[in-house]
């Protein structure tokens, strides 16, 4: 061989080498939680390499079979169809199915690294969206307002009708 030839099969080597090297460290998971107790949304993520798996821990009722309800400003959006499935930019959590809630979802990336964004992606999302849904769920209710009012004041007769004349013209 010559000396060339020994450079190009030394650097093929290498490359192998490195190869097999970063496949051994893509035997070990990296696993991911997203969304806690009383949150709509809760997935488990699992990154081996290029492959990225989910299971959907909850999904709150209220969300099945919803389509497209929301969309993070890194573009992922959470949907809800037929069965959890992990797709391109779109997380799809439980769906009319009831059977397939326990479905393992699976994606291939192109490179590790791109899973892991896929993964980080996704959890932000998630995350957001819980983070929206609690604050929504804190805000006060329009009835729930009106019936604090009536508690803390005590009228009489007069101004109670008078006020439940407002709240007609409110609601």
């Amino acid at each position: 061989m010559t000396p060339e030839q020994l450079g190009t099969l030394a650097a093929s080597l290498k490359e192998a080498l490195a190869i097999i090297e970063g496949a051994k460290d893509s035997t070990t998971p990296v696993v991911t939680k997203v969304g806690g107790d009383g949150d709509p949304i809760r997935v488990r993520f699992e990154q081996r390499g290029a492959v990225v798996k989910g299971r959907v821990l909850h999904t709150d009722e209220s969300l099945r079979d919803t389509d497209k309800f929301f969309t993070h400003k890194n573009g992922f959006a959470l949907s809800s169809s037929r069965c959890p499935v992990l797709f391109a930019d779109t997380l799809f959590v439980w769906g009319r199915v009831r059977a397939d809630d326990d479905r393992v979802m699976s994606c291939h990336r192109p490179t590790p690294h791109d899973a892991a964004e896929y993964v980080a992606q996704a959890c932000n999302t998630v995350a957001s969206f819980n983070a929206q849904w609690r604050a929504e769920k804190a805000k006060p209710t329009l009835e729930q307002d009106i019936e604090t009012v009536r508690v803390l004041v005590k009228i009489d007769d007069t101004a109670n009708a008078a006020f439940e004349r407002i709240v007609a013209k409110v609601k």
